[in-house]
This record gives structure tokens, sequence and C-alpha cells, in this order.
């Protein structure tokens, strides 16, 4: 009886763990309706971020994208420690449903993994907003290690509209 249990509380954890939702939050954020991910792909600068652990002792951070599939990418990222050093992790990125190309879940290895939802999308490709179910992250990427502070302000106060909480950013120092 003991095992059956046990059995029960791990498969309702795994099912929690890698499950999907079965109906989305009223707080998951919208995201883009189109992504080219052939257009996506290459090398993206994180402007700046929600506090996360992943991402502790970071002055700057780089991310890179390649395509594999028409529904996949290969994720490289990259941190540079604000006392030397680099770490990097690398994984892939699917879409999910080729109806939300917007929406991914990448894989680092078999305990890291994530949602990666597109929010907002440069028309040109030059910037992208990255966050995932209940705004619980928020990315601001760039094509360029700097951005131009009016396009810096306008998705910030785009993002403060969304409900989203930018006062906490942690900015790249590059």
């Amino acid at each position: 009886m003991k095992n059956i249990w046990l059995a029960a509380l791990l498969t309702g954890f795994l099912i929690y763990a890698i499950g999907e939702p079965v109906m989305a939050n009223d707080s998951d954020p919208q995201v883009a309706s189109e992504v080219d991910l052939n257009r996506y792909a290459g090398t993206w600068y994180d402007i700046a971020h929600s506090p996360n652990f992943f991402q502790r002792n970071c002055v700057r951070s780089k991310a890179e994208y390649a395509v594999t599939s028409p529904t996949s990418i290969s994720v490289k990222n990259t941190c540079y420690k604000e006392k030397g050093g680099i770490s990097d992790i690398e994984g892939t990125a699917k879409i999910v449903d080729p109806a939300e190309p917007a929406k991914l879940k990448v894989r680092f290895n078999f305990f890291a993994r994530g949602d990666y939802w597109i929010i907002d999308l440069d028309s040109d490709y030059q910037w992208a907003v990255v966050s995932g179910p209940e705004k619980k992250s928020l990315f601001i990427l760039s094509r360029q290690a700097t951005m131009a502070h009016e396009v810096l302000e306008k998705i910030l106060t785009s993002l403060k509209q969304k409900g989203f909480r930018t006062e906490e950013f942690v900015f790249g120092q590059y």
C-alpha cells in the first residue's frame, strides 16, 4: 500500500512538473502572432531581465540560436560573470503547436526546461521580449549589445501597461 501511494505521488509530481496547462491562466501574457525561426536565429544580447537564479552574478549575457528543423532551434546561453569568467549552457527550443509559433519549450537537460514565449517582436527582428506563463520571467533582447534609450523606454512602458513589474529589472552592463 505504501508503494502505491508513493507511485501516485511521484506520478502526480511528474504530471505537474512536465505537463501542459489545461487552460490559459488569466495572467498569461499574449504572444506574438507570428515568428519566423529563420529570422529569429542568430545572436541576441540580454538588455534587461527579471531577477533569476541562473543569471546571478552575470554582468551581461547573450543567447545564440540556430535553426535545426522547421519547428526547433539550438540554444546556447552565455553569461559573463562580474568577477571574470564565463558560464554557458546549451539546449534546444521547440515550437509545441504550429498554430502558436511564439510559444516554445526550451530544454537544457533532463532537469532544466521551461517555457520561452515571445510576447513582443520588432518587425525587423532587431529586438524581442520574452516571458513565460503567469509572467514569471521577463527578458528584453536586442541584436545589438546596447539599445537606443527611446526604444527601451517604449518597451518598458508597454510592459508596465500589460501588468509586468519592471522595477526590479537587472540591466546588462555592456
